[in-house]
């Protein structure tokens, strides 16, 4: 019994000196790796200017033996990446990524360590190609964000159907940072991938995943081509009347003053705050009169919102606001004042 636990302790110490001995070894010898990597980077981002000074020229040659240093070559096309958008610099990449790259990525996807799977996505998202799809929706799916995040990047560039359903299957069940990220993604996509986001909406069984879909369509200024928003607006489920509501305030459709002007009488006053929001866009004289009886709503959010969108409107707008009486109407005036001195 003693033997055993002898065997343990002297295990145990054996390890923690080999560990002692590594941490080490990195100390001493992190700063030469470190010095001698930027070395390289240095060099690699010489040859990849050389190219884009020579691309006119047919007999570009990308066989260096700098390209073999893969983690130092992803550094600094991302690098590149962030500075340069055009055809030359898009075919240099995408040529650099097919020799040297995507090869080792497509090998990392199901790989069992995060820091490989990482590497493949990076890869991925720099240069997204269509024969890789089903290795980006796998990666979609990976349980760190960090991993994924380039994955719904390049997921969102090849603009498919079928990736862009992935990335919001992914998307509805996050929240916080991770959610935004991808919702800021999608907002720079393009009109085609609003279409689908359309489609889905109406095609949804899944009531978060619908909700989720609602509040992207209130992102850019997009029309409505064949969603229905009746249920969602007629539903007693506020959160629900709340993102139809959203929808119609910040991306106006030609039915959206009717409804706002109705969801201005909502008993939820955060639905009555979005709809104020959103009626600065209708210079007519009802929204003008409504949006001065929401000056006296008993909830400052909604005041205030109908504030904001009257000093929107104009002159007549305006007039509204100074025209309020501190004794008559003290909330009106109230936030009426705040608003023509901080907005």
């Amino acid at each position: 019994m003693y033997a055993i636990l002898i065997y343990f302790i002297l295990a145990e110490v054996a390890i923690l000196f080999i560990t002692l001995i590594y941490i080490a070894i990195l100390r001493i010898f992190s700063p030469y790796l470190e010095k001698r990597n930027q070395k390289i980077q240095n060099e690699l981002s010489s040859l990849i200017v050389s190219h884009l000074t020579q691309f006119q020229q047919k007999s570009i040659s990308f066989s260096s033996p700098l390209f073999a240093s893969y983690n130092n070559l992803l550094q600094v096309l991302e690098n590149f990446e962030k500075r340069f958008k055009d055809d030359a610099w898009n075919k240099i990449k995408d040529e650099i990524c097919r020799r040297y790259l995507l090869p080792h990525a497509r090998k990392r996807v199901m790989s069992w360590f995060w820091k490989k799977r990482l590497f493949a996505a990076r890869i991925l998202a720099l240069s997204p190609q269509t024969e890789d799809a089903s290795g980006i929706a796998l990666l979609i799916k990976d349980r760190l964000f960090l991993v994924s995040s380039h994955a719904i990047r390049a997921a969102i560039s090849l603009e498919t159907k079928e990736l862009l359903f992935r990335v919001l299957d992914k998307m509805h069940l996050l929240s916080g940072y991770p959610y935004y990220f991808c919702r800021d993604l999608l907002l720079h996509g393009s009109n085609k991938l609003f279409n689908w986001i359309e489609e889905f909406a109406s095609e949804s069984k899944s009531m978060t995943f619908h909700l989720t879909l609602l509040d992207l369509l209130s992102t850019k200024t997009y029309p409505l081509i064949s969603l229905d928003l009746t249920e969602d607006l007629d539903t007693k489920n506020p959160e629900r009347r709340l993102c139809a509501v959203r929808l119609l305030s910040r991306n106006p459709q030609p039915n959206s003053k009717d409804v706002l002007l109705k969801a201005l009488e909502d008993k939820n006053n955060e639905i009555r705050a979005e709809a104020a929001r959103g009626l600065h866009f209708f210079q007519e004289e009802i929204c003008f009169k409504k949006l001065n009886h929401a000056l006296n709503d008993k909830v400052w959010d909604v005041r205030l919102e109908a504030g904001v969108a009257l000093k929107k409107m104009g002159e007549t707008g305006g007039a509204i606001l100074k025209k309020q009486d501190s004794t008559s109407q003290p909330a009106a005036y109230e936030v009426a004042h705040y608003v023509l001195r901080f907005y």
